[in-house]
């Protein structure tokens, strides 16, 4: 699975997500199926990737993806982010 964050700024609350997104890929090394995430922080980078997506919410977003392309989750909320994150580490 691929995790991306797209619309981020470096505010506080953009940081925890990235936090919470490392914290859980660091755990989930060897056995998950959570392989690899990329926090899209290069704006120009990120717009690109999100029009592909077609991700349109006005704030940040996480999008996460099977290796294949196909989206898996769709948060564009801290609570769902959250709500996400705890799914996949089996919380």
């Amino acid at each position: 699975m691929f995790i991306r964050i797209f619309g981020m700024s470096r505010r506080a609350a953009s940081l925890r997500w990235c936090r919470a997104v490392e914290e859980v890929v660091s755990q989930s090394r060897g056995g998950s199926a959570l392989s690899m995430a990329f926090l899209d922080l290069d704006e120009r980078a990120a717009q690109r990737q999100a029009q592909k997506h077609q991700v349109q919410a006005p704030g940040p977003t996480l999008l996460a993806t099977t290796e294949e392309g196909e989206v898996v989750a769709r948060c564009a909320d801290e609570a769902a982010v959250h709500a996400f994150l705890s799914r996949l580490q089996g919380r």
